[in-house]
Parts: structure tokens; C-alpha cells; sequence
């Protein structure tokens, strides 16, 4: 019973974690962090606090079988460098609330891939749900009927952000089937802390914190709350109610990045930007639905 009332709002919260990110992004860029330096922060956090979490549950969780290593190690970097570099960059160079919509173009990718790699049949309402997206996006980027301008470079990391979170959707599907989810979203972030190495700067990340240690709060946020705690409390959620009310629950983490940039971040607010947003939330609804039906 407690788990029938909690577990929604486990799942909404996720969502509102994942969403809330570009603040965190935002005031770190401020301080002269660029994006690899703010992925590797939050890679770091969360890396450690997953394992000492593991560590402390079972450390038997750790184990994975070596068969597995390569797809584990895909699933990492797709989490780890390309999401993170993809997302915050289009996050600093543009709009957050364009980011969060852009970033649901991982809808389509999901669906063509699993056409491809499962041979599941793409129907008529998916088809529906990946027209309403595009269009959403259109909108919010602002190519047509709005004054705002995105950079075509914008555009086109938000897009790419959609198709890295897709392939890591996939492949965690996958890899869920086979391993407790502490232990893929453990790897995910392990994975994701060493492949980012080479292409952060370790030595400003630490100077830049230390001359500015008001903001370190702020990069430990940006680990604990958009990365384990989203992953931990939507993982939670999802064991008790349906994919389908988890599909529409999620949808807390577009309209959280939506009103974080608009509201709080002061971001354009033009009506075919909001149409956009509406647009991209009635495909994640119906995506639900088809869910249900299945």
C-alpha cells in the first residue's frame, strides 16, 4: 500500500532531479568550468557515492561477466562523455528549455533502433508520437514562427544529446535484463569517470573550485541530485506502477527543464515555444498510451 502511494511521486521526483540540471550547469559555466570540466564533476560524485552505496548493500553487486564488458563499456561512454558533452553544451550555447526538448528526440531513436536491432514494428501512434516530436522541436528551436535564433551547432548537439540518450536507453534496457539496476547505473557512471579523464581539464576543475568554494556545493549538486538521486528514486518508482504511468510521470523532467529555463533562468517564453513544449509533452502521453495498449 505504501509503495502504491509513494512510488508515483519516486517517479516524478526523478524527473524533477534530471530536470533541475542546467541550474547546476549554468552557475558552474559561470566560474569559467567549460563542459567536459562540469561532466567529469558530476561523473565524479556520482561514481563515488554508487559505489560506497554498493559497498554497503552488497558488494556482490559489482560482479558482471567479462562477455558482457563491451556493451557495458558503450553504455558508459554513451552516459558518461557524449550525453554530458552533447546536453551541457547545448545547455551553455543555447537555452536549457531548448536542451530538455531537444533531448526527447531520443524517442525516435529509440523506436528506429528497436525496429532494427529487436524488429519490433514501429505503429501508427509511434509514428504519431515521432511527428508530434519533431515538430515540438522545430517550434522550441525556434526555426519557425519565433524570433529565437539557435545556433545551428545547438541544434545540432541537442539533436545528437537525443540520439546518445536513445542508444543508452537501449542498451540499459538490455542490460536491466540481466544485472540489478544499481549495478548497470554503477558501471554506467564508473565507465563514464575513466573515459572522461582525457578530455577534462583535472588540474582547473580543482583550482577553479578551490578559488571558488561557495560553488562547491553546487558541483557536489550536480552529482548527488541529477545524477543518483534521479537514477536511484525513478528506478525505485518504476518497480511499482506501470511502464505506461511511468512514461507520462517522467514527463516531469521536460516540463521541469522548460520552467527552470523560463522561469528562473529568465529564457524566452514567445507562445510557439510553448506550443513546442506542449507538443513534445502530447508525444510522451501518447507514447503511454501505446505502452498500455501493448
Amino acid at each position: 500500500m505504501r509503495e502504491k502511494v509513494f512510488a508515483p511521486i519516486s517517479v516524478v521526483a526523478g524527473g524533477v532531479f534530471w530536470g533541475v540540471v542546467a541550474l547546476f550547469v549554468t552557475q558552474l559555466n559561470k566560474i569559467g568550468l567549460e563542459t567536459m570540466d562540469i561532466s567529469f564533476i558530476r561523473m565524479l560524485v556520482a561514481a563515488i557515492t554508487i559505489c560506497i552505496i554498493l559497498l554497503i548493500k552488497d558488494k556482490n553487486l559489482f560482479k558482471i561477466k567479462v562477455k558482457d564488458l563491451p556493451i557495458i563499456i558503450l553504455n558508459g561512454l554513451c552516459c558518461g562523455v557524449l550525453f554530458n558533452f552533447f546536453y551541457f553544451y547545448t545547455i551553455i550555447h543555447s537555452e536549457a528549455s531548448v536542451a530538455v526538448m531537444l533531448l526527447y528526440t531520443s524517442t525516435i531513436f529509440v523506436f528506429i533502433e528497436t525496429m532494427i536491432i529487436f524488429k519490433v514494428k514501429i505503429t501508427k501512434l509511434q509514428y504519431a508520437c515521432m511527428i508530434l516530436t519533431i515538430l515540438g522541436c522545430v517550434f522550441v528551436s525556434g526555426v519557425i514562427g519565433g524570433d529565437l535564433h539557435i545556433e545551428g551547432i545547438s541544434i545540432f548537439t541537442g539533436v545528437m544529446t537525443g540520439f546518445v540518450y536513445g542508444s543508452f536507453t537501449v542498451m540499459t534496457r538490455y542490460l536491466t535484463q540481466k544485472y540489478e539496476a544499481l549495478t548497470v547505473t554503477a558501471y554506467c557512471f564508473i565507465v563514464g569517470l575513466i573515459s572522461m579523464l582525457p578530455f577534462s581539464n583535472i588540474p582547473h576543475v580543482f583550482t577553479t573550485l578551490s578559488a571558488n568554494p561557495s560553488y562547491i556545493p553546487c558541483a557536489i549538486g550536480i552529482g548527488l541530485v541529477c545524477s543518483v538521486c534521479a537514477n536511484l528514486t525513478f528506478t525505485w518508482g518504476i518497480k511499482y506502477v506501470r511502464s505506461s504511468t511511468a512514461a507520462i510521470l517522467s514527463a516531469s523532467e521536460p516540463f521541469t527543464g522548460a520552467v527552470v529555463g523560463m522561469l528562473i533562468l529568465g529564457e524566452s517564453t514567445e507562445a510557439i515555444k510553448i506550443v513546442g513544449i506542449v507538443l513534445v509533452l502530447c508525444a510522451i502521453v501518447l507514447q503511454a498510451m501505446e505502452k498500455d495498449k501493448s
